[in-house]
């Protein structure tokens, strides 16, 4: 999918709900890739990071009104 966003085929918000840690592992990749320069800090503005259903649902509704 972030692939597609950097394409352009995908325009939708990308919010990752990282719900009690399960996508820390993910998360570590990509900071890895940015820090020995596989990715640029550009990376970080295809998605959001959700960590409570409060921040998920406020990034939702933020989304959803700025269309």
């Amino acid at each position: 999918v972030l692939t597609w966003r950097v394409l352009g085929d995908h325009k939708k918000p990308i919010i990752i709900y990282d719900f009690m840690g399960y996508y820390e592992p993910l998360l570590k990749i990509m900071r890895s890739m940015v820090r020995h320069g596989f990715a640029g800090p550009g990376v970080y503005d295809l998605f959001y990071v959700a960590n409570t259903e409060k921040e998920l649902f406020e990034m939702l509704k933020k989304s959803l009104s700025s269309k």
